[in-house]
C-alpha cells in the first residue's frame, strides 16, 4: 500500500483533470455575421444539445432614422447598430441553460462573434473596452471579432427620404412605454420647455402598441414638443421561445444604442433614461441571485462605460444620464405633472412576463416588477384598477399558485432586512454590509449624478429608506386582506 502522501501525488492529476473537464464544460458558442442580414451559430463545451444552425435571417428598421433625420447615417453610425443588433441576437440564441433532467446548468457562458464593420481600425481599438461592457452587463466572457468588409446598407447611401413626421430634436430620451419612461418623460415636460425626441425599440406587436398608445396620448396633452423615434428590430420568421436565452440581459445595451445613434444623428451630446434608484441599482432580493443574476442595464456603471465607449469611438463628449437615480418608483410618480396625467399611467407596462400572450392582462401582478409598480401607485396614490393584473396579490389570503407568493415574500424579506439596516447606528457602512455591490457602485453613482462620494452614499441611505415605507405600506394592504379572510 502506498503511503498518504504518495496516493495524494498519484490522485491529483486526476482532480485536476475533473476540475478542467469542468471548466470547459461551459457553454460555447461562435456566431458568424454577414452583411446579407444573415447570421450562423455553432457550440462547443456542454452544447451537444444546442444544434448548430446556418442563415439565420434578423431584420431591423435603421431607414427610420434617416427618415426621421433626412439625411443618411454615417457608416460609423451604422457600424454601431450593426454591433448592437449582433450582440443582442448573440445573447438570445446563445441559451443559459440545457434542456433535460440530468442536464447541468451554467450561467456564465462563452460568446465569440464575428462581425463586419466598414471602420475596422476604430472598433480594434475599443475591443477590450466593449467586451468589459458586455462581461459587466451579461457576466459572459465575450469576444467581438470585428473584420473589414461590411457592405453598405440603403440608410447610409440613399440621400433622399420621404419624410416620416416632423423632427424636433431637443433633448432625446429612451422609452420603453413602462411606468418609469412616462414618470420621466411626464416630470421632464412639466418642469422644463425642453422638447423631447422619444427613441423606443420594439420586438413584438403588443409592445408597439402599447408605446403608441402611451406617446400619442403624451403628444395630446404636451402638443409640438414631443417626436418620437419608434426602431422596429427582430427575426424575420416566428421562433421556438422556449429554445431561446429569456433573460435578454443585452436588450440595454442595444437601445441605448439606438438612443445613441439617435442624439448623434442630431448633433446632440446627452442621451436621457429615466429609471427608478431600486431599479438602477438593483439589488438581490436575496442571496440565491448572485451577479448579473439582477439586470444591469441602468446601473451607473452600464451607463457611464457606455458613454465613454461613445466617446472613444465618436471622439466627441457625450453622456447618458439617469436623473432619478436616488428616486423611488412612488416618488417619481408623486412629481406634479404626473399628478395631473395620472389617468396616462394606466397605458404602461411593467410586467417581467409582458407581453403575457397567455392572459388578456398584460400583467400577472405577481412578478417583482408588477409588485414594485403596485407599491409605487399605492404611494404616490394613483387609482389603478387591480383588474388590470391577471393576480391581485392585495385580494387573496392564499393564492392558488404557491409560486405566485415567491416574489411577495421574498421582497417582504429583503424589506425588513434593510428596515433593520438602515435603523443602525451607521446605516450606509450596515447596507454595504449586507449587500458588497452597493458599495462597489457608489463611485460610479457620484460621478452619473455629479456628487461627492459622501453625498451619493447619503442619497442612497435615502433612497433605501423611502422604499421600505413605500412597501411596509403596501404590504399592510396585503395583511389586511389575509385577516379579512381568516376571519370569514
Amino acid at each position: 500500500m502506498k503511503p498518504l502522501f504518495e496516493q495524494a501525488l498519484s490522485t491529483k492529476p486526476k482532480a485536476q483533470a475533473r476540475r478542467s473537464s469542468s471548466a470547459l464544460s461551459r457553454p460555447e458558442f461562435r456566431f458568424q455575421f454577414g452583411s446579407d442580414w444573415r447570421f450562423s451559430r455553432s457550440c462547443a463545451g456542454s452544447n451537444g444539445w444546442v444544434p448548430p444552425f446556418e442563415d439565420q435571417d434578423f431584420d431591423a428598421d435603421l431607414d427610420t432614422f434617416a427618415r426621421h433625420f433626412q439625411r443618411p447615417l454615417s457608416s460609423l453610425q451604422v457600424d454601431l447598430l450593426w454591433l448592437g443588433l449582433a450582440v443582442y441576437f448573440a445573447d438570445r440564441f446563445a441559451p443559459r441553460r440545457p434542456f433535460g433532467l440530468n442536464a447541468s446548468p451554467h450561467w456564465r457562458r462563452s460568446i465569440r462573434v464575428s462581425i463586419p464593420v466598414s471602420h475596422y481600425g476604430q472598433w480594434l481599438a475599443v475591443k477590450s473596452q466593449l467586451e468589459e461592457i458586455l462581461s459587466f452587463l451579461t457576466e459572459d466572457d465575450w469576444e467581438i471579432d470585428a473584420r473589414p468588409g461590411r457592405q453598405q446598407t440603403n440608410c447610409e447611401s440613399q440621400q433622399w427620404w420621404k419624410h416620416a413626421e416632423t423632427q424636433i430634436g431637443g433633448r432625446f430620451a429612451l422609452f420603453s412605454g413602462g411606468l418609469d419612461s412616462l414618470a420621466g418623460v411626464l416630470d421632464q415636460l412639466g418642469t422644463s420647455a425642453h422638447p423631447w425626441t422619444l427613441i423606443s425599440g420594439q420586438t413584438n406587436t403588443r409592445m408597439k402598441a402599447k408605446q403608441q398608445d402611451c406617446v400619442m396620448s403624451i403628444r395630446q396633452r404636451f402638443p409640438e414638443v414631443v417626436a418620437w423615434l419608434p426602431v422596429e428590430y427582430g427575426m424575420k420568421c416566428k421562433l421556438d421561445a422556449s429554445a431561446m436565452e429569456p433573460t435578454q440581459r443585452t436588450r440595454a445595451f442595444i437601445h441605448v444604442i439606438l438612443g445613441v445613434v439617435a442624439a448623434l444623428s442630431s448633433s446632440a451630446c446627452e442621451l436621457h433614461l429615466f429609471e427608478n434608484g431600486i431599479g438602477g441599482f438593483n439589488l438581490p432580493v436575496d442571496y440565491s441571485q448572485l451577479g448579473s443574476q439582477t439586470s444591469r442595464g441602468t446601473h451607473p456603471a452600464f451607463l457611464n462605460r457606455m458613454a465613454g465607449l461613445v466617446e472613444k469611438v465618436f471622439d466627441t463628449p457625450f453622456r447618458i444620464m439617469n436623473p432619478y437615480l436616488f428616486m423611488t418608483k412612488g416618488q417619481m410618480c408623486s412629481s406634479a405633472s404626473v399628478q395631473r396625467n395620472s389617468d396616462l399611467v394606466n397605458l404602461t407596462f411593467s410586467c417581467d412576463r409582458f407581453p403575457n400572450y397567455t392572459r388578456k392582462e398584460y400583467q400577472c401582478g405577481v412578478c417583482s416588477s408588477c409588485l414594485l409598480r403596485r407599491v409605487s401607485t399605492h404611494a404616490a396614490q394613483i387609482n389603478e384598477p387591480a383588474s388590470s393584473y391577471s393576480t391581485d396579490i392585495t385580494a387573496h389570503a392564499r393564492l392558488s399558485r404557491g409560486a405566485d407568493e415567491m416574489a411577495f415574500f421574498r421582497t417582504s424579506s429583503q424589506a425588513l432586512e434593510m428596515r433593520i439596516l438602515l435603523d443602525s447606528s451607521d446605516p450606509w457602512n450596515a447596507l454595504c454590509g449586507a449587500y458588497p455591490w452597493l458599495r462597489k457602485s457608489l463611485p460610479e453613482a457620484a460621478q452619473q449624478s455629479g456628487t461627492t462620494h459622501d453625498e451619493a452614499a447619503a442619497r442612497i441611505v435615502s433612497l433605501y429608506s423611502t422604499y421600505w415605507k413605500e412597501w411596509e405600506c403596501f404590504a399592510s394592504l396585503r395583511s389586511s386582506s389575509s385577516q379579512l379572510a381568516l376571519s370569514s
